[in-house]
């Protein structure tokens, strides 16, 4: 087995199965390094939706050489130059965003009541991050370019607000038919 060679990422690919396997299983353990990329959070909201989908699956050699790519639109061959470890470094920086972003995604989740899911809430999941754009696009498809193009961040905030407005205007709502009926 070699032991950390200097070697590149294009290098790794000529090494047998057991070195391959150590050298990724040891790249998932280098400190990450974001190679002064900006945080997930400043990207645009589709460019970091559609990087989250990468993630979706197990690592894989040529996997890892997309979600580079995709993410700093370099070019394949100078990726694949590079040192073993800096590409892990990288990946394991974008790795960590993307853990942060998903735990960001998840406070946005409110479980549907019963009414929406005999109403067939359910109806939407396959449509996925398409239905969020659709629905700050105000179902306009001229404008689904522009929150593609928003920041995460600002994206993250406006449906934020839209869960505390929703669950005030639902509480409101109960209130007032609460009084309505015993006035």
């Amino acid at each position: 087995m070699t032991l950390y060679n200097n070697c590149t990422f294009k290098d790794l690919f000529g090494y047998d199965a057991d070195d391959l396997n150590f050298y990724i299983t040891t790249g998932l353990f280098v400190p990450e390094n974001s190679w002064n990329i900006h945080e997930l959070t400043e990207w645009p909201y589709g460019k970091v939706m559609e990087l989250l989908m990468y993630f979706e699956s197990d690592i894989e050699m040529e996997k890892l050489i997309e979600i580079i790519h995709f993410a700093t639109e370099m070019d394949k061959e100078v990726i694949l130059k590079k040192h073993w470890h800096e590409v892990f470094a990288f990946y394991n920086w974008l790795k960590i965003q993307a853990e942060k972003i998903n735990v960001m995604l998840k406070t946005l989740y409110v479980e549907p009541t019963a009414d929406e899911i005999n109403a067939g809430i359910e109806n939407f999941a396959p449509f996925g991050v398409f239905a969020t754009i659709n629905g700050l696009a105000g179902g306009d498809i001229l404008k689904y370019e522009a929150v593609e193009n928003t920041s995460f961040m600002i994206v993250f905030t406006k449906l934020s607000l839209n869960k505390v407005d929703a669950a005030y205007r639902q509480a409101y709502q109960d209130i007032m038919l609460h009084k309505s009926k015993h006035p």
